[in-house]
């Protein structure tokens, strides 16, 4: 099986999981999925992700076939994300990493908690 082949297989395993599990913890914290109150992958973000994507060899089809599957794979976690987030009190992180994000870890640091 080629590398590449091995790898798709991989990701789509390690999505289904991670799916599963956020069903799970939305299950016993009985909250129910929602609407997506923002969208998390701006037009700006967009770009930069398929910009970045794009030297992979793992991208098959046209760009319009990318967003589509994109579109269909989130749209099968982000209402629940969305809807726990809102339940625990948390932000969802961004897409695409800005270079003035900081890490969770390094917030306390600098707000000089730790």
């Amino acid at each position: 099986m080629p590398k590449c082949r091995k790898l798709v297989r991989q990701s789509e395993l390690t999505w289904a999981m991670g799916r599963h599990a956020l069903v799970d913890l939305s299950q016993v914290s009985f909250v129910k999925s929602g609407i997506v109150p923002d969208r998390r992958l701006t037009p700006e973000a967009r770009c930069r992700l398929f910009s970045d994507l794009k030297g992979s060899s793992c991208i098959f089809g046209s760009e319009d076939e990318f967003w589509k599957r994109l579109e269909t794979l989130a749209s099968e976690y982000e209402p629940i994300s969305a809807a726990l987030a809102d339940r625990l009190r948390l932000q969802l992180p961004r897409w695409v990493k800005l270079e003035e994000d900081i890490d969770n870890w390094q917030s306390g640091i600098q707000d000089g908690h730790i």
